[in-house]
């Protein structure tokens, strides 16, 4: 009796043991697979990151341009006061801006 016990005790514990190696094995590859899936978040943020300062670049460089703009405006409005302040004969023709 005992030696029928002990030989189930062992089938059950070989049994578990290959089941416990199972899920080691399982747990190895799932953790390969989240250190991948980890690894190419990681340089999807680099580029993500890369994008927003290009964006920010962009957006410094867009309120230069409007800046100039608006200091290009006064200096149009400026030398047309000026301009009118001339006698008519010694006036300067009217500035055009043209941009295309």
């Amino acid at each position: 009796m005992c030696s029928r016990l002990q030989s189930h005790f062992n089938t059950c514990a070989t049994q578990v043991a290959a089941e416990q190696q199972q899920i080691t094995n399982k747990i190895k590859e799932v953790d390969q697979e989240i250190s991948s899936a980890l690894a190419q978040l990681v340089q999807k943020q680099k580029l993500y990151t890369s994008y927003a300062e290009t964006f920010s670049k962009v957006r410094v460089i867009s309120q230069q341009l409007t800046r100039c703009n608006d200091i290009l405006n006064q200096n149009i409005e400026s030398m047309e006061y000026l301009n009118n302040l001339l006698e008519v004969e010694d006036r300067l023709e009217p500035f055009v801006w043209k941009t295309e």
